[in-house]
């Protein structure tokens, strides 16, 4: 790797010199920087003696990660890298530009492969050594906010600012972080500098719509995010927050139309620095981890671009079709989905991941008699795959096989106790084949797991009020739990259990004063598919019968049911 790794401009090189920060930086900021003195060339024994005792005034020890989760052409770049660093600081000769650049150079390649505490470590050196080069603290910054760190990151941009003020992207990732933590007052000021250095820039734009936003200038965040979605039209992100400027200013149609148009994509930072970073890193897995972060934070498109490229470098990795098909499949191109699944069941059979998303497929295309086949060949492989078997047990269902489906459930909540969803539907699938008994036993210990858990308790409710076992019902403790859950929550489920309650204990007024409350909220909402069931519980109600049916065998019970795609960083082959 080429030692002090230089930025461009316009095709030239460019090195600005340093410039003295504003007063109103520095008004937010006091930085600080000692540069070491450096000894007369040739005067081997007073450069050790100096750099010892410079070593122990502050620069740090750089870690030996464990690199044994990366590619091998990964770790070979590394430790190449690390032997080029450990000869520069074993040599007595070294100067402080070689040995900041060594480290510069290390860091820069321990931040492109995500190994961050060597990264850090390298860059504090590597700016210690440097005190004038303002990429150090700026790339610092970055490892930091990737870890979570804001006020870090603060700090780095900050100084990254303070000794390159016009670095337009050190001034929007700094004010970025500021929005992020609510502080538009220290936002400002950066965003209106790097708006009078690039007018055009649309980053900026979008973060003074957002300071304008957080202080209800609509008006003047509508003109700032109309006009960055001008400069970038592609960059999807910016639709909600205008929406929701549109929102504030009264102008629904507007708000609504860009609702609607929201997404994850970016408009792009015009950032040297950050493009030469990712070059560095090579490897089908680095394209996968950064796709699965971009995938788990909602960024589909952005991580469908990242799992492209992993599959173009390793197209026999079964996870790296996976990943590809998940993000296709959460984009909507399930036919494209499809595709790479099967080309990572074609590598192995025996893919459990595949087998659950193609079994999610299926079962997405209401097809569940293929979905079951594919969630039983994922548990053949794995039979601890408990999203697998969670998911079987709802395609069972909805199937109609009932005791295979409770069985299913049971051993999902073998695994996991606190699995609310997969205790209902063991319960609702008890409930389906008459074993009134167990479903109550299943239900209560449900209850008593998970007390805040309000499906459990309705369940539970509908079972004491309704069964057709005697020694099941009790209409009072019922009618205290529809007591405790309208309370909290006056749904429509809630408030037809309640007039069942009130119907086992004799209360047929309250009962049908109750069931019509009901049967108006449905009117209101034009679901009439829920009336049958309502209409005859209240024509029963009247007649001074109380129910003894929790649920009709014709009703849509709600069984909890995954559609999403898994994804992941490893291979699920023999996970």
């Amino acid at each position: 790797m080429k030692s002090g790794i230089e930025l461009t401009r316009d095709g030239g090189t460019h090195r600005r010199n340093v410039a003295r920060v504003p007063a109103a930086l520095l008004a937010l900021w006091i930085l600080s920087a000692c540069s070491p003195q450096v000894p007369a060339p040739g005067d081997t024994t007073a450069v050790a003696e100096e750099r010892a005792g410079r070593d122990e005034a502050g620069l740090l020890e750089v870690p030996r990660p464990d690199l044994s989760l990366l590619e091998e052409v990964a770790r070979n770049a590394i430790d190449e890298e690390r032997e080029r660093l450990d000869s520069v600081l074993a040599d007595p000769a070294a100067s402080d530009e070689s040995r900041g650049a060594a480290y510069a150079d290390a860091g820069m390649l321990y931040h492109a492969y995500s190994v961050h505490d060597a990264a850090e470590a390298c860059y504090r050196n590597a700016h210690r050594l440097a005190p004038d080069d303002y990429r150090w603290p700026y790339c610092l910054g970055h490892v930091y906010r990737s870890q979570g760190k804001p006020d870090e990151a603060v700090e780095q941009f900050a100084a990254a600012v303070s000794l390159e003020p016009e670095f337009v992207p050190a001034l929007i990732h700094l004010a970025n972080v500021e929005i992020d933590e609510n502080r538009l007052d220290r936002a400002e000021p950066l965003l209106e500098r790097a708006h009078e250095i690039d007018p055009m820039s649309a980053p900026v734009l979008i973060g003074l719509g957002k300071v304008a936003s957080g202080r209800r200038d609509y008006a003047a965040a509508v003109e700032y995010f109309e006009e960055a979605l001008r400069l970038a039209p592609d960059a999807t992100e910016i639709h909600y927050p205008l929406g929701l400027a549109y929102r504030g200013l009264g102008e629904q149609e507007k708000a609504e139309r860009h609702m609607l148009q929201r997404g994850t994509k970016r408009a792009p930072i015009d950032d040297p620095l950050m493009a030469t970073l990712e070059t560095l890193a090579t490897g089908w897995r680095i394209h996968q981890n950064r796709g699965t972060t971009l995938f788990q934070k909602g960024s589909y498109d952005l991580a469908l671009e990242e799992f492209r490229r992993a599959v173009e470098l390793a197209p026999d990795e079964p996870i790296a079709r996976n990943n590809l098909g998940s993000a296709l499949t959460a984009l909507g191109d399930f036919e494209g989905a499809e595709r790479e699944y099967r080309a990572a069941l074609d590598i192995d059979p025996a893919d459990s991941m595949a087998h659950f998303n193609l079994g999610t497929l299926r079962a997405r295309a209401s097809r569940d008699t293929e979905a079951i086949e594919h969630y039983r060949s994922a548990l053949e492989s794995n039979p601890d795959y408990l999203k697998a078997r969670f998911n079987l047990a709802n395609a069972l269902c909805r199937a109609g096989e009932f005791e295979d489906a409770a069985a299913q459930y049971g051993r999902v909540v073998e695994r996991d106790e606190r699995n609310g969803s997969a205790r209902l539907g063991e319960a609702l699938a008890l409930i389906r084949i008459r074993r009134y008994a167990e479903a109550l036993e299943r239900l209560e210990s449900g209850v008593q797991a998970l007390p805040e858990d309000r499906p459990l308790r309705h369940a539970l409710a509908r079972v004491l009020s309704a069964a057709p076992v005697d020694e099941v019902r009790d209409g009072q403790r019922a009618l205290a739990i529809c007591q405790a859950l309208v309370d909290e929550e006056q749904s429509l489920q809630h408030v037809a259990a309640f007039a069942m309650a009130a119907a086992e204990t004799g209360q047929m007024d309250l009962a049908v004063q109750w069931q019509e409350a009901a049967i108006a909220a449905v009117n209101r909402t034009g679901r009439s598919d829920l009336l049958p069931a309502l209409e005859e519980n209240l024509e029963r109600y009247r007649k001074g019968e109380p129910c003894r049916r929790p649920w009709r065998d014709d009703d849509p019970v709600f069984f909890p049911v995954t559609l999403a795609p898994e994804s992941g960083r490893t291979s699920s082959r023999g996970s």
